[in-house]
């Protein structure tokens, strides 16, 4: 069964992408980490179930910075644990050098957050050997405006999916401050989790 790991220390940003990734990616199963020691614990699952193939085809998307991340020693751990299951690191990289460690390192691919979610769901195709659809996610390159409800999102197949989700205040506020392009740590600090 294919799985995706989704490792990131933000509630907000780990739930948003495994809806972005439900809508993309049917049959795929979905687990959560959200430190380094947590997505150790999962690998070492995986490992365990090799011999009744229960994660045969799977993906770990790492942020890098979450509580117990020691930077490439860390990435270098759970590439390690993680064969032959690809890293895909979706993090603010600050420089091209760590982008470039990290690919020397063995990581499948470096995406930035504040790249857009296209980036992600074609490496993701790639990363599970799956055929990527032509068509782009986002129905218009121009940001949506944010409300109460989260409007209509095409997927690659052309399918629109209607997604109505009721936000806390709080919640609201966080997801604006991301549709702003702030990066996590500020957003954290300024909301204080």
């Amino acid at each position: 069964m294919r799985t995706i790991l989704i490792a990131d220390d933000h509630v907000l940003m780990r739930e948003a992408l495994m809806h972005l990734l439900r809508c993309e990616f049917n049959g795929v199963a979905f687990e959560c980490a959200s430190g380094f020691h947590e997505v150790e614990q999962k690998l070492r699952l995986w490992r365990a179930d090799a011999d009744n193939h229960a994660h045969a085809d799977g993906a770990v998307v790492l942020d890098l910075r979450m509580p117990g991340m020691n930077g490439l020693h860390s990435v270098r751990e759970l590439l390690a644990l993680a064969q032959p299951h690809p890293i895909i690191v979706y993090s603010e990289v600050d420089s091209s050098v760590t982008k470039a460690q990290l690919l020397q390192l063995g990581v499948f691919a470096v995406e930035c957050k504040s790249e857009g979610a296209q980036s992600l769901l074609d490496t993701l195709h790639r990363a599970l050997h799956l055929p990527s659809a032509p068509t782009a996610v986002a129905a218009s390159t121009a940001p949506t405006p944010l409300s109460g409800e989260i409007g209509v999102i095409t997927l690659r197949s052309g399918i629109k999916h209607q997604a109505n989700i009721e936000l806390t205040s709080r919640q609201m506020d966080m997801l604006r401050a991301l549709h702003r392009g702030l990066p996590n740590k500020l957003i954290a600090r300024e909301y204080g989790v």
